[in-house]
């Protein structure tokens, strides 16, 4: 993976994380907004134009909308059933720490987490789904 990468989200996976905190870590309502607003602010939301029902989870079908509707490369994630796809219409669905070892790999450390970098020809996109708040193990 060269170039820079780019963070993708909808509405929707935005709605989706911002009960997550609240439920598994006890976030209070203020933290959970600021989170909400600062993902939104350094990822690019899209919005999808297809509506996909692959999944039997409703909010990985979300993703792969995402993923779709961006023209992603690879989608990051931690969700099991995402990952059991290994692949949606092209586009890779890989673990986080898969990502963090590509980019490793790739020696630069110029890896983006915003879109609010230069927009280059060389620029991937990547939604990513935040369904853990720590890293897996590598």
């Amino acid at each position: 993976m060269e170039g820079r990468v780019e963070v993708c989200t909808s509405v929707a996976i935005l709605t989706e994380m911002a009960g997550k905190p609240r439920d598994k870590f006890h976030w209070r309502g203020e933290l959970i907004k600021a989170t909400i607003r600062h993902i939104a602010k350094t990822a690019k939301v899209i919005k999808p134009s297809l509506k996909i029902n692959i999944l039997a989870y409703e909010p990985d079908n979300r993703i792969l909308e995402c993923a779709q509707g961006a023209g992603a490369e690879v989608i990051v994630t931690s969700d099991k059933h995402l990952l059991d796809l290994v692949a949606f219409e092209g586009i890779k669905i890989i673990r986080i720490a898969d990502f963090f070892k590509i980019i490793k790999e790739d020696g630069k450390n110029e890896a983006c987490i915003s879109c609010k970098q230069t927009q280059d020809q060389d620029q991937r996109h990547i939604p990513i789904q935040l369904c853990r708040m720590q890293p897996e193990p590598v």
